[in-house]
C-alpha cells in the first residue's frame, strides 16, 4: 500500500494537459521490421503452446512419451457435458458479480473525483488485490458465515459466493474505470452546470456516454476474471454451487488431466462469446453516435 500511494503521488506529476497535437512518424525500415515480426511471432507461439496442449489433451485418450496422444476421443467432453451444473452454477454467479463490481467500480470513480479527500477509498479497492483469495475466503466465512437475512442463511447460498468474487476482482475493474474518468472531458460537465443540469442529470447525459468504452473494457475484464476465479470459490462456495475452475482442480486433483483440458476449453469458448458479444455491442453504439 505504500508503493501504491508513492507511485500514485508520481503520476499525479505527469498530468499535463498539453495544448500541442503530437504526429504520427513511421519509419521505413523492411529488414527491422521483418526481423520484430519473427520476434513477435515466435514470442506469441511460446505463450499459445500452453493453450494448443491443453485443447489437445482434452481430445486425447493416453499421452506417453510422444508428440501426440496414442489416440484421440470425444469422450471427455460428453462426459463434462452431461453435467451441466458448473457450467450453469458460473453463469448465475457472473450475472450477479459482473454488474456488482462494475456499480461499485463507478460509483468508487465518481466519488474519488468528486470528492478529492474520499480518494482514499480507491486505495481500498486495491486490498483485494494485495491479499491471496484463500485468506478472503476464509475472513468472509468468518464474518458472514452465521449471517441471516430473511430467514435465508447467506452462507449457503450464491449471494455470498457473488459478494465474494466482486471483492476478490473490484481492483481490476476499478483501475480500468479509473482511466477512463481521467478522460472525461470536465468542459462538458461545466458547459451542463452552466444551463442548469443536476449533477445527476449531468453524470448520465454527459459522463456516462464517455465511459461507455471503459464500461466494456471493465466488463470484459470482470468477466474474465470472475469466471475463473478459484481460490475464494474453494473456501466459499455452497453445496450445489461449484463452478468450472472448482471442477476443473478436481479433475486435475483426481489424475483426470484430458477432463480438466476438456472443461478448460469450455471456459475459453465461454470467455471468447462474452467478449466478442461485449465487443459487437460496444462497436454497434459507436456507429450510433457517429451516425
Amino acid at each position: 500500500m505504500v508503493m501504491l500511494v508513492f507511485v500514485r503521488r508520481l503520476l499525479r506529476k505527469t498530468e499535463v494537459e498539453h495544448e500541442f497535437r503530437t504526429r504520427t512518424y513511421a519509419y521505413d525500415l523492411p529488414k527491422l521490421r521483418r526481423i520484430a515480426t519473427a520476434f513477435c511471432a515466435a514470442t506469441a507461439f511460446v505463450f499459445l503452446l500452453p493453450y494448443v496442449v491443453i485443447v489437445i489433451s482434452s481430445f486425447g485418450t493416453v499421452w506417453s512419451t510422444g508428440w501426440l496422444p496414442n489416440a484421440f476421443t470425444l469422450d471427455h467432453y460428453s462426459r463434462v457435458l452431461r453435467d451441466t451444473g458448473p457450467i450453469h452454477s458460473s453463469l448465475i454467479v457472473i450475472s450477479g458479480a459482473m454488474p456488482l463490481t462494475l456499480f461499485v467500480s463507478i460509483f468508487v470513480g465518481q466519488m474519488s473525483r468528486s470528492v478529492p479527500r474520499l480518494g482514499f477509498f480507491d486505495y481500498l479497492s486495491l486490498l483485494p488485490f494485495v491479499i491471496p483469495g484463500v485468506v478472503i475466503g476464509f475472513g468472509l466465512t468468518r464474518a458472514y458465515g452465521s449471517l441471516v437475512i430473511g430467514g435465508i442463511d447467506f452462507a449457503r447460498t450464491a449471494l455470498i459466493l457473488i459478494v465474494a468474487l466482486a471483492v476478490r476482482r473490484l481492483a481490476h475493474v476499478v483501475r480500468v474505470v479509473a482511466a477512463g474518468f481521467a478522460r472525461v472531458d470536465r468542459s462538458l460537465e461545466e458547459a451542463a452546470w452552466s444551463l442548469g443540469a443536476s449533477e445527476s442529470k449531468t453524470f448520465a447525459d454527459v459522463v456516462l456516454p464517455q465511459l461507455r468504452p471503459t464500461i466494456v473494457a471493465g466488463a470484459v475484464i470482470a468477466l474474465i476474471k470472475l469466471i475463473t476465479e478459484l481460490g475464494t470459490t474453494l473456501i466459499l462456495y455452497p453445496l450445489g454451487w461449484e463452478t468450472m475452475p472448482v471442477y476443473i482442480y478436481y479433475y486435475v486433483s483426481e489424475g483426470q488431466i484430458s477432463r480438466g483440458a476438456a472443461m478448460s476449453v469450455i471456459l475459453i469458448i465461454l470467455v471468447a462469446i462474452g467478449t466478442a458479444v461485449s465487443n459487437r455491442l460496444n462497436g454497434n453504439r459507436e456507429v450510433a453516435i457517429r451516425g
